[in-house]
Order: structure tokens, then C-alpha cells, then sequence
């Protein structure tokens, strides 16, 4: 340690005579004496630790110290990616993602339906879209193909000058096939639990798996009015018992693939809850009718 230093400065002395050697500047330029070097390296120590004080991040979303790149509360980035050029490559790139994505849960529900929900239920939710997202973009892919190729106005004719509040609400549910899907699938999630009682899943649960199965069948709805359309050749019909076939399959593969009875009870359940719902539908129509006219 050097002799005149005012301070102990334990393992400073070689960087004093090195700090001497490396910072003379000009031939018989004095060295710095080992007390003001001491004080140098304890305020340059200094500054460098209040200096990470100052840089200490918190996290954004729960105000946790980071002490890395992630919270270790709740897992939020410490620091956001900027939306740019690079930010949205990434988004498209996940998006048309075979591993997951919409292309990956296209595949998964067309080969395995059931057995691709129940995995999305008990094992893994990452790789799948979710089931309210999944339905909505089904929903909107199948009302703006509608919109150009207009396959399903031969089939459902609504005329729009009627003042009967039924016909008012089946226009409704025509221009808004998603939400009549979100509604319908309540009656027929009913009818399942009803059916299949032993099994442990949830209304909830079930509702997740029929907006999986409704939104890919509005999607084979899709490509057969798209076909019918370009072609003249009526294959709607068809569309709605490869539908049925489609929604007793992924019932029938979720709850037990070995019993046929699982895929009848798909076919009963799905039957059931579209005529409930068409019949609730009507009743209500009925009633808010009857209102009018009683008020009126």
C-alpha cells in the first residue's frame, strides 16, 4: 500500500503505478500521488454505482425491480420492441407459422379436431388461436366471401321491407353470423353437457371446443358457397351434412373415440341446439312482437 496515502486503498497500488504509466501525456509530467489517486478510484466507484442505481429498471406492469429481461412476477419484457419493419415481419411470420398460428390450428381441426381441443383444454395453450379469435375471423372470412360471391341469397330470402320483428331478427342473424354463432353455440353446449354428464368439462370448456368446431365449419360453408358460386353447381346442401358429419366426428373424438354412441350424441346435440335456438329466436321475436302491437 502506499506510504502517503490518507486512506487504506487494499489491491490499488498496482492500478496506481499502471494508471502513472498509461496517462502521462508529456515527457516529465509528474505522477499523481498515490493519496489523490486513491480518492479518484473511490469517487470514480462511486459515480459508477450510483449511476446503476439510477439505471435499475422496474417493471411496467407490476413495478417489480428487474433484474434481467424479464419480470420475475409476471413475465412481462422489460422493454418493448418498437413497431417497425422488423416487428411486423415477426407478426406475419408467427401468424403463417406451421407449428402454430391460424395454419397450424386449420390443420390440427381439420385432421384431429377433438383431440387438438382436448390438448388445448388439459395440456398446451400456446399453440393453437384462440377459440373466441378463432370463431370471429371464421365469422368475418365467411360474411366477406358472402358479400362478393353471394351463395347464400338463393338459399335464405329476407325482405327487408317486412316489419315482422321475426324476419328482422333472421336478418340479423344472417348479416351477423358470428355473433348467432356465439349465441347458438350456448344451446347446444347444453344439450352436450346434458348428453355426456360423466365427463368433467365445464360449460365453459365445451363452449371453448364448439367455437373451435362452428368457426371451421362456417370455413367448409365457405369453400362450398365459393365453389357454387364460380361453378352454378349446387353443393350447399352438401355443405351442411359435411358439417353435421364434421361436428359428430370431433364430438364423438373429444369425448371417446371408441364408442359410436359419442358420435351420435354429437349429431343429436348439434340438432337440438340449432332448432332450440332457432325456436328461442322465434319466440322472442314473437314476444317483442306482441309487446308492439299491445303497446301500439
Amino acid at each position: 500500500m502506499p506510504t502517503n496515502c490518507a486512506k487504506p486503498c487494499f489491491g490499488l497500488q498496482e492500478q496506481h503505478v499502471s494508471w502513472n504509466r498509461n496517462h502521462r501525456t508529456a515527457p516529465g509530467c509528474p505522477p499523481v500521488p498515490a493519496s489523490r489517486f486513491c480518492f479518484m478510484q473511490i469517487e470514480a466507484d462511486k459515480q459508477t454505482t450510483m449511476k446503476s442505481l439510477d439505471q435499475k429498471k422496474s417493471c411496467p406492469r407490476c413495478g417489480t425491480d428487474l433484474s434481467g429481461n424479464d419480470c420475475p412476477e409476471c413475465g412481462h419484457t422489460a422493454q418493448i420492441q418498437r413497431i417497425d419493419k422488423q416487428y411486423v415481419l415477426s407478426e406475419i411470420s408467427e401468424i403463417l407459422n406451421f407449428d402454430k398460428g391460424i395454419f397450424y390450428t386449420l390443420r390440427e381441426l381439420l385432421l384431429r379436431p377433438g383431440l387438438a381441443v382436448r390438448k388445448f383444454l388439459l395440456e398446451d395453450r400456446t399453440r393453437l388461436v384462440k377459440p373466441v379469435s378463432f370463431i370471429i375471423i371464421s365469422s368475418l372470412a365467411y360474411m366477406f366471401f358472402e358479400q362478393f360471391f353471394h351463395y347464400e341469397g338463393s338459399y335464405i330470402d329476407v325482405s327487408s321491407g317486412s316489419k315482422n320483428v321475426v324476419t328482422v331478427l333472421v336478418s340479423w342473424m344472417q348479416n351477423n353470423y358470428g355473433y348467432a354463432n356465439i349465441l347458438m353455440s350456448v344451446f347446444i353446449a347444453i344439450w352436450i353437457k346434458l348428453f355426456f354428464k360423466k365427463f368433467r368439462f365445464n360449460l365453459y370448456e365445451i363452449l371453448v371446443l364448439l367455437f373451435y368446431l362452428l368457426g371451421t365449419i362456417m370455413l367448409i360453408y365457405t369453400v362450398f358457397g365459393i365453389f357454387e358460386s364460380l361453378t352454378g353447381i349446387r353443393v350447399l346442401p352438401i355443405a351442411g351434412v359435411v358439417g353435421i358429419l364434421y361436428f359428430s366426428w370431433a364430438i364423438g373424438q373429444f369425448f371417446n373415440n371408441r364408442k359410436i354412441a359419442s358420435f351420435i350424441k354429437g349429431i343429436a346435440a348439434y340438432i337440438l341446439g340449432m332448432v332450440t335456438f332457432a325456436f328461442s329466436l322465434v319466440g322472442v321475436g314473437l314476444f317483442i312482437e306482441w309487446i308492439r302491437r299491445s303497446i301500439l
